[in-house]
């Protein structure tokens, strides 16, 4: 993946373990969770009606959606309980000179 397609969204400190933020990368709506050292990032959308998931609880390394309920896998994407059956659309993340980069292809 070429260096230049990756959107430097914020510095590594400024998400708390178990923070998260909402970004506009390339007009997708883009959810930041950190779990520890690492930062996960998906498309803010729940794959059910498409509702923000940024309000929803985050325990360990999933998320459920405010709304209905479904709870999905910040890595994977993976949708473990319904009414969602699809996963989430995970986008690759770097952290460089301590910044968070996503990557989101237009």
């Amino acid at each position: 993946m070429s260096e230049d397609l990756f959107t430097d969204v914020c510095a590594f400190d400024e998400l708390p373990n178990g923070g998260r933020r909402v970004f506009d990368v390339n007009g997708a709506k883009v959810l930041c969770v950190r779990i520890n050292s690492e930062v996960s990032a998906v498309i803010n959308a729940c794959t059910h009606l498409g509702l923000p998931l940024d309000k929803g609880r985050v325990i360990g390394h999933q998320i459920s959606c405010p709304a209905h309920g479904a709870c999905f896998d910040l890595v994977t994407g993976r949708a473990y309980s319904g009414p969602a059956v699809l996963p989430l659309t995970v986008l690759p993340v770097k952290i460089d000179a301590g910044r968070v980069l996503v990557l989101v292809r237009p």
